[in-house]
């Protein structure tokens, strides 16, 4: 599921809820840690690996970067944007 947390958006994990984004192949393992420290990875957000289905019913398994508490105060969307 996907969540509007007022400044940024959140994911968490929930059987059967869908959530958009984007698959990015090839990342290197500098890019990961960047990235990591970008998310707040481990203390706010746990990455998984998940199986996602992509556009023409392909699958990709991903790192995707889950939020570690119970969205709470957010609010539960379909799609987020930074421009809102």
């Amino acid at each position: 599921a996907l969540y509007d947390m007022g400044g940024f958006p959140c994911v968490t994990y929930s059987e059967g809820d869908k959530c958009y984004g984007h698959v990015f192949d090839g990342v290197s393992p500098e890019v990961l840690d960047r990235l990591d420290s970008y998310e707040g990875y481990p203390i706010h957000y746990n990455r998984e690996r998940v199986i996602v289905n992509g556009d023409g019913g392909n699958t990709h398994e991903c790192l995707v970067y889950t939020y570690s508490n119970p969205p709470g105060r957010g609010t539960k969307v379909e799609e987020w944007n930074i421009q809102r």
